[in-house]
């Protein structure tokens, strides 16, 4: 799941990089309707295939897990004053079925209900800063529930390297 999470969270900031950021100076005038412009949010969403997602680890069980479905992914923007890009967004499960297939298992297991906002993407210095967190609820065809609870960030420098990842991963 580590290498699943830190995949898509680079492709979602990497994304939403490229859909919206610029570099806007901050203004110079100071009038108040420069002002007002510059903190009016940008929203904007994309479509994420989760079949594009490499297999990872299930973290319960060691069992190879391949994903399957669509996410719809939503980016709000704002640039500061400052010239500074603060971008928030959310992941909406609600529009196809999400499934994780045990490769050595066969194991099916469903989403049933998720919560993944990910905010305070911001650009400082030509530096990007990504805090997550991923809570997940999953059955599976025999009554077996799951719960997957993930926290991190993601960190990439101005050349565009990850510079540093952390994450940590709960399964109930």
């Amino acid at each position: 799941m580590k290498h699943l999470l830190s995949y898509l969270f680079s492709l979602l900031l990497l994304g939403s990089i490229f859909i919206g950021c610029s570099d806007q100076q901050a203004p110079t005038d100071g009038n108040e309707e420069a002002l007002t412009a510059l903190n009016k949010p940008v929203i904007e969403s994309f479509w994420w295939n989760m079949d594009w997602d490499p297999v990872y680890e299930d973290c319960a069980t060691g069992d190879d897990m391949q994903n399957h479905g669509w996410l719809k992914i939503y980016t709000q923007e704002i640039t500061t004053p400052s010239g500074n890009v603060i971008i928030s967004g959310w992941v909406d499960y609600g529009f196809e079925q999400i499934t994780l297939e045990g490769l050595t298992s066969g194991d099916i297991w469903m989403l049933t209900n998720g919560f993944n906002p990910f905010h305070e993407v911001y650009k400082e210095n030509g530096a990007y800063f990504l805090n997550f967190q991923w809570h997940e609820f999953y059955s599976n065809e025999y009554g077996d529930k799951r719960r997957a609870f993930v926290t991190g960030h993601l960190h990439i420098d101005a050349d565009g390297n990850v510079t540093s990842v952390r994450e940590s991963i709960n399964c109930f």
